[in-house]
């Protein structure tokens, strides 16, 4: 059955989109740091802006945006485990990135200029996560990398079922990490240790190149 999110506040798909995409750029500006006596800066929690996204991300794939174009109403999408909802919603951002392949460039973009590589890589295992899974995590990271890198020119970059398949794969196993993050699999002590810290901030980059895809392909800038 359809049904409008929030119907008492979202009227529209153009309402839905504006909240997220403010959240979307207030996540991006802000810093969630503090200040110790001596007046020096530390990250108050390492995790706050992946988590953040994640529940813009979330948001974004549970509309089956297909028809709530058609409808100009936001649509739940009610079939499916999450897998097939991610499966949905990446489709439908890469279907419309194919007419201005710029943006898929400049969602990504910023993976240009951080370093992806290192023993920091390597994932601590666990019910959810293993070792494999990491490694799998980070090589398609760089993938993506080297696609952005060897295009000359953003504007033809090719988006096929290859950009396709790499996000999907990078999206299930940040669901993985999520889960690990709210079910407490990770204690405090894991997310200050300096290579996990790292790990998020990768994380993080790839969850707002997901969301940044979605609005700039819905005209939001």
């Amino acid at each position: 059955m359809e049904e409008r999110i929030e119907q008492n506040v979202i009227q529209s798909t153009t309402d839905l989109i504006e909240i997220l995409h403010h959240a979307h750029i207030d996540n991006a500006r802000l810093q969630y740091y503090a200040k110790d006596q001596k007046g020096k800066s530390f990250s108050i929690m390492p995790h706050t802006p992946f988590v953040y996204e994640y529940f813009i991300f979330n948001s974004l794939y549970h509309v089956n945006w297909e028809e709530a174009r058609k409808k100009e109403i936001p649509v739940q999408l009610n079939e499916g485990d999450e897998f097939f909802k991610q499966r949905t919603f990446i489709s439908y951002i890469v279907n419309r990135a194919k007419s201005n392949p710029l943006h898929l460039y400049r969602a990504f973009e910023p993976f240009l200029y951080i370093e992806i590589t290192g023993d920091w890589n390597k994932v601590k295992p666990d019910a959810l996560i293993s070792k494999e899974d990491g490694e799998d995590f980070f090589t398609n990271i760089r993938k993506i990398k080297n696609i952005l890198s060897k295009c000359r020119n953003p504007s033809a970059l090719i988006v096929d079922d290859s950009i396709f398949k790499l996000l999907i794969k990078c999206a299930k196993f940040i669901y993985n990490v999520r889960n690990n993050i709210f079910h407490g699999s990770k204690t405090l002590g894991d997310i200050y240790e300096i290579n996990q810290k790292k790990r998020i901030e990768i994380y993080d980059t790839f969850l707002k190149g997901i969301t940044s895809l979605f609005f700039l392909v819905s005209r939001k800038d």
